[in-house]
């Protein structure tokens, strides 16, 4: 027998349950987006155009970044664009803003793979020059 105990009863159980829920999800985002953020800041021609794919809400934009010689992208949504105001804006019709078909194992694939290459070019070394020198010279 299941305990049901902590389980919302009611509708508006229900509706506090959602909005914490919907809480989380905004956290996790919010998250991934300094994250998206920083990167793009360590990214030599990362761009960030308006997203068509999204009707229902206007504001999105899409982060393109060059990793590794692979394409990487992500939405944006509008409550984490002044995260990206160093990020040079583009149209959505500039070549660096197109879609190469990945998809989200491809990207994150290719973010695996760069991660380890770097590993093993530059190691530790390479993250202090990071740290206090800006980009890897390597």
């Amino acid at each position: 027998m299941t305990d049901t105990s902590t389980e919302p009863t009611t509708s508006a159980d229900w509706a506090t349950v959602a909005r914490e829920r919907e809480n989380e999800r905004d956290g996790a985002y919010r998250e991934r987006a300094h994250l998206v953020a920083l990167l793009a800041a360590m990214t030599d021609g990362a761009v960030i155009a308006p997203a068509l794919d999204i009707d229902d809400e206007p504001g999105w934009q899409i982060a393109y970044l060059t990793i590794g010689g692979r394409q990487a992208s992500w939405h944006i949504s509008p409550r984490d664009a002044e995260l990206f105001e160093q990020v040079p804006h583009v149209p959505t019709d500039d070549p660096r803003a197109r879609w190469d078909g990945h998809t989200t194992d491809d990207k994150y694939d290719g973010i695996r793979q760069q991660a380890g290459a770097l590993w093993r070019q530059c190691g530790p070394e390479c993250a202090e020059m990071h740290r206090f020198e800006g980009r890897c010279r390597a």
